[in-house]
């Protein structure tokens, strides 16, 4: 047993190995995802789709809103940090860095980042910590908004969804240890501690920008699937952002899997068809044209920067 726990031991320390891993279950789960699609094509194709072209519209004008929305929480760490960059070159670096997750590897986002925001004259540790920071509020914005889809959880009790609010603001509100931790890593690696601090009340300032783009994203969201299937009533408005940001921060955080892929089109499609009732053709159309969506406005918000 011991021989055996060493062997995996000693794999999972391999850059070879844990690469091979990542491989392996990232096409384990698009194939799962493909064999379920395959099986749902005749109910597909045999759907009688009805397209709101109203609803279709306004899915793509939120879409182009949204450009802005979600660099606005960078900018404004950037500033607090002591850099104010800009706000149309955060949007050029953010966008441009942004293509970056795409290619095979987690790191390459933040490392054009740091190199795009140096070239403005922006430290390197300024723009590593200023992603850490958003990283953080990202995640903590998204499980507040998330906390909304407890709507559709039968007897879900309310001190849940307090506990969970509470348990995030908890952490936005500790930034000393988040730099303490952050200055114990640089010192890890003989680099100079970070100097800057940010209080309580530069936290919860900074929170509301990211609160404000997955409430956004998931206005979004509800109205690209009201566009496939508009008897879908605005009662439900809550629940969808809540369901759509619970299953991107799913995805986020299933870290081996880049961006997420087929990770949260699978949860789109499961909350949707069993907690909302759904049809399949429809939830399975959402979750793929949700995903295109964000590609696209990444891909034009790209184009556009170019000029800033």
């Amino acid at each position: 047993m011991k021989s055996l726990a060493g062997s995996a031991s000693n794999l999972l320390h391999s850059p070879v190995a844990r690469r091979r891993l990542q491989v392996g279950i990232v096409a384990l789960i698009v194939l799962s995802f493909g064999l379920a699609l395959f099986s749902q094509l005749p109910k597909i194709l045999q759907y009688k789709w009805v397209l709101d072209p109203i609803y279709l519209a306004l899915a793509f004008v939120l879409l182009l809103l949204r450009g802005p929305v979600v660099v606005y929480g960078w900018w404004a760490t950037m500033r607090v940090l002591g850099y104010p960059l800009p706000f149309l070159t955060c949007i050029r670096i953010g966008y441009h860095s942004a293509l970056a997750r795409y290619l095979p590897g987690q790191m390459w986002y933040a490392v054009s980042r740091v190199y795009l925001a140096e070239k403005e004259g922006v430290p390197r540790v300024i723009t590593a910590v200023s992603i850490g920071i958003e990283t953080g509020l990202l995640v903590v914005a998204a499980g507040m908004v998330a906390s909304l889809s407890l709507i559709v959880w039968r007897d879900a009790p309310l001190w849940l969804g307090i506990s969970v609010l509470v348990l995030l603001l908890a952490l936005v509100m500790q930034p000393r240890l988040l730099f303490r931790s952050l200055n114990w890593g640089l010192a890890r690696f003989k680099r100079k501690p970070v100097e800057v601090q940010l209080s309580r009340r530069d936290m919860l300032g900074l929170l509301w920008p990211f609160t404000l783009n997955w409430l956004h994203y998931g206005v979004m969201s509800f109205v690209l699937t009201a566009a496939l299937y508009p008897t879908l009533s605005w009662t439900q408005l809550p629940a969808v952002v809540g369901l759509f940001t619970a299953a991107w921060l799913a995805g986020f955080l299933t870290v081996f899997v880049p961006q997420g892929f087929f990770v949260r089109e699978g949860l789109v499609i499961t909350f949707l068809t069993t907690l909302l009732g759904i049809p399949v053709p429809v939830a399975t159309a959402a979750a793929l044209l949700s995903r295109a969506g964000t590609m696209l406005g990444e891909a034009i918000w790209a184009a556009i920067s170019t000029r800033f």
